[in-house]
């Protein structure tokens, strides 16, 4: 980050994909080369090409099938329980979202390397009461993940 912003690690996540339940690839479980040959749904906050998933794939000479880019994770579960598509998702996020909707989660079959969700701010904010109380709060929310 530039000198300016301040970041505190909140916690660190991995990756699940989400499939309908009844989805034809689950029987033999999900394999590479199944994984390649699926249509994806893939989570672009700005519409961009590109992930952690897509980077690991290319150093191996890899690509997925993307049939669709979402805004929001959130619409991804709702994709995949109506669809044969699949979508590579946060753990944490998947599974909280598994409780809600008819999707199945299996381990990527590829490794993917973890992640770490910070807090970042302007160090101008440092000594702000309201704005340190806000990120206390957001740790310790986070804390008990």
């Amino acid at each position: 980050l530039p000198p300016p912003l301040r970041r505190q690690a909140l916690f660190s996540d991995g990756f699940m994909c989400m499939l309908r339940q009844r989805h034809p690839a689950l029987r033999g479980g999900l394999t590479l080369r199944k994984y390649l040959a699926l249509r994806h749904v893939v989570v672009a906050p700005f519409g961009a090409p590109g992930s952690i998933v897509d980077t690991e794939l290319a150093k191996g000479g890899k690509q997925r099938r993307v049939a669709l880019r979402v805004p929001h994770f959130l619409v991804a579960p709702l994709v995949v329980s109506e669809s044969n598509l699949i979508s590579t998702a946060p753990e944490r996020l998947a599974r909280r979202l598994a409780d809600a909707h008819p999707i199945r989660l299996l381990p990527p079959p590829l490794a993917l390397p973890s992640f770490t969700l910070s807090q970042v701010w302007h160090a101008r904010l440092d000594s702000d009461p309201a704005h340190a109380w806000l990120r206390s709060v957001v740790a310790d929310l986070a804390s008990t993940l």
